[in-house]
């Protein structure tokens, strides 16, 4: 070839070489410039990550340090901190850049998490834990630190970064729920302390609970006792004094000469404070129940007095001890009061000072005082009272000296009883005395004056008058009574009081024998007898009549005196009570209310007439009601809520047999309503119950009629004793 053709061939390899060195130039080229651009764009996206990066970390809420790795020679130096960290420590970043982080922590940081803090990095592990360091200020704050350690490509740890968030508040919460459960705690423990103790004394308690119920026992039972004790000992007295009071008022209305009529007399009087000596027996059961009623009727007081005076005379001539009694001339002779009690305050002052003189005299005087009062005195030149001892004079069981009781007798009642019953009459008493020379007891009370045309119950001609009497002669009685004496005073005194027909009976068996077989207008019932009682012969009495028109009054005539012996003869069935020694005008009066002159001489209770009431006339006749209640608010309750009680149970038998035509049960029912509302003075609901009874043949729209007039004429009953 030629050197030419060398040369072209040469420059031809050289071109294509060129060519190709030109291309791959501009491919490194292009692609340098690709990469250039790749650079710029990743520079700028870590640029811009660097910013987010470091405004995140610069605006965290929590504080960022970033530390050298140096754990030894002095510690690792701060190279970085956020805001975060300023406002949390109150350092500055160049007061803290190039210092260790130990500058922070005071004596209350805890050496043992720094030691573990330190170990854990000194692994190239992380750390979390909670430290205590200290503000600028010396201020105590607790940190939640989260530390990474920050290696080289190498892998060595050249750096650390600390994530602290400020938990004070926590910690102080914590702190406070700490406290709390402590507290807690300590409060379960005394709750629990206290609820030991509070059973212990539960359990004390319950002891003495059993031991109280047991001594309640005990107590209700000796009260029980107590309670039988003094009404059968009133029932086995008043017996002998019924017979004895009633003979000496047979023997006062008899012909006696003067010295027969003055030993009478004494005789009277002296059974009639006999009497009053057993009421102060039971007087001291109704005082401490405070059940003791007050009377209130017209008395001769000068007469009152003098009874009293008269029936001590003997007693203190025989001791030398002169007794009187002065009046002033300006005292009412004749007042309106309680005799009975009266006479009991007075007897008991006069037996009290005759009891502690021993020569002198004893002294009674009655003057009038302030407007409606009344003053009495009783002076006496005995033994004296120590001044110590006047403020208790009238304590219960109290004596001046404890030898007294030896050598005076006496319980140390009588004063007691004395002062309460003054105070019950609305009075006042009072004690004056001195050692060795004598006592005066004053009292006062308020008493009216009587009317001219009050008749004093005391002046003995005109209580004994019993002639002009006005009752018919031929009822025919049964008096039944199992005692002798009784028997014989019931006959003596139903024949004084004219009565033809008094035949007797000693138990309730026999009674009701006798009075199946004879026609009798009235039984006079004895409560307390053998074989059968008055309470039981009269419940029997009152079944055997249902269904009839049959009612025999029956008046109780019984020695007790108790309370709530009124109504337990009442619900027994009886019409009355009068409790023994029987009073002749008493007795009168309650025969003729409960036999009437329209019944006298008939052989059974006539039918009851019926007639329809005045709706003007009011719903209850409380005339009529007293008279069973004597005014007691407590019995007049206790009657009503047995008489609602009852008359309900009534009304629903009415109600369950309207229905059925010539119905006995309808008959049955309105008839015990009938009796029940005549009884408690419901004039007009007995009236509608009458007509009931009577029309009990009459259809079911008739007595639906009758049903509802009762219902109405029971509802206006309610309304008159809810608003009175």
């Amino acid at each position: 070839m030629s050197e030419t053709g060398n040369i072209e061939k040469k420059l031809s390899r050289l071109e294509s070489r060129a060519a190709r060195e030109k291309k791959a130039r501009q491919e490194a080229e292009r692609l340098l410039e690709e990469k250039s651009r790749e650079i710029y764009e990743l520079n700028q996206q870590l640029h811009e990550e660097a910013r987010l990066l470091e405004a995140t970390v610069v605006n965290a809420k929590d504080a960022v340090v970033i530390t050298t790795a140096n754990l030894d020679d002095g510690g690792p130096e701060i190279i970085y901190v956020n805001k975060a960290f300023a406002r949390i420590s109150g350092y500055e970043p160049e007061e803290v850049i190039g210092k260790t982080p130990r500058m922070l922590q005071g004596p209350d940081t805890d050496r043992g998490e720094l030691n573990r803090l330190k170990e854990t990095l000194s692994k190239g592990k992380s750390f979390t834990g909670e430290l205590k360091n200290y503000t600028k200020d010396g201020d105590a704050y607790w940190l939640d630190i989260s530390i990474t350690p920050i290696c080289n490509e190498e892998g060595v740890v050249t750096h650390f970064t600390a994530i602290e968030r400020n938990i004070t508040d926590r910690k102080e919460f914590e702190k406070e729920l700490q406290r709390e459960k402590e507290n807690a705690e300590k409060e379960a423990a005394e709750r629990k302390r206290v609820e030991m103790q509070m059973q212990e004394y539960a359990d004390k308690l319950e002891l003495i609970r059993f031991d109280a119920i047991e001594a309640q026992k005990k107590a209700e039972a000796a009260n029980q006792a107590k309670s039988e004790f003094l009404a059968n000992m009133s029932h086995e007295l008043r017996t002998p004094m019924n017979g004895v009071i009633g003979m000496a008022e047979f023997l006062l209305d008899s012909n006696l000469d003067e010295d027969q009529r003055d030993n009478a007399q004494t005789l009277h009087g002296s059974s009639q404070n006999l009497l009053a000596i057993l009421n102060d027996i039971l007087d001291i059961s109704k005082i401490e129940a405070g059940e003791l009623e007050v009377e209130s009727v017209p008395f001769h007081v000068g007469t009152a007095v003098r009874q009293i005076v008269q029936l001590f005379l003997p007693i203190a001539t025989d001791k030398g001890v002169k007794l009187a009694f002065h009046k002033d001339e300006d005292v009412p002779s004749t007042v309106i009061g309680d005799l009975g009690k009266f006479q009991q305050i007075l007897r008991n002052l006069v037996s009290n000072a005759l009891k502690f003189t021993e020569k002198g005299s004893i002294a009674v005087s009655l003057s009038k005082g302030d407007g409606r009062f009344l003053n009495i005195a009783v002076q006496d030149t005995g033994i004296g009272i120590p001044e110590d001892k006047l403020d208790t004079i009238f304590e219960k069981f109290t004596q001046a000296d404890s030898s007294v009781t030896r050598e005076f007798g006496g319980t140390g009642l009588g004063l007691t009883i004395t002062q309460q019953l003054v105070e019950l009459l609305g009075g006042d008493i009072s004690i004056e005395s001195t050692l060795g020379e004598g006592s005066v007891f004053r009292f006062e009370l308020p008493l009216d004056i009587a009317e001219d045309d009050d008749k004093a119950v005391n002046l003995y001609d005109a209580k004994q008058e019993m002639s002009g009497v006005e009752l018919p002669t031929d009822i025919r009685v049964l008096a039944v009574d199992d005692h002798p004496i009784n028997q014989k005073f019931v006959t003596k005194l139903m024949t004084k009081l004219g009565f033809e027909h008094v035949d007797m009976a000693e138990n309730g068996r026999q009674a009701l024998d006798m009075i199946a077989a004879n026609s009798y207008d009235l039984v006079l019932m004895d409560c307390q007898m053998p074989e059968l009682d008055g309470y039981q012969a009269t419940t029997e009495l009152r079944k055997s009549e249902e269904g009839t028109e049959r009612h025999l009054p029956v008046i109780a005539l019984t020695a007790n005196a108790m309370v709530g012996d009124r109504n337990k003869c009442l619900k027994a069935g009886m019409d009355d009570y009068l409790s023994k020694p029987i009073k002749p005008d008493k007795l009168t009066e309650l025969i003729k209310k409960h036999v009437g002159q329209n019944s006298i001489g008939e052989t059974s209770t006539p039918n009851v007439v019926i007639q329809k009431a005045d709706d003007k006339e009011p719903p209850v006749d409380m005339e009529h009601l007293n008279m069973f209640t004597d005014g007691d608010s407590e019995e007049e309750k206790e009657l009503l809520d047995l008489f609602f009680e009852q008359a309900e149970l009534s009304i629903t038998e009415l109600q369950d047999n309207y229905g059925d035509a010539n119905c006995e049960e309808w008959k049955k029912a309105a008839h015990r309503i009938k009796g029940a509302a005549a009884n408690l003075g419901a004039n007009i609901l007995s009236a509608a119950c009458a007509e009931a009874e009577q029309n009990y043949e009459q259809d079911q729209v008739a007595k639906e009629t009758m049903l509802a007039d009762i219902k109405m004429r029971l509802g206006d009953v309610q309304n008159f004793f809810e608003h009175r």
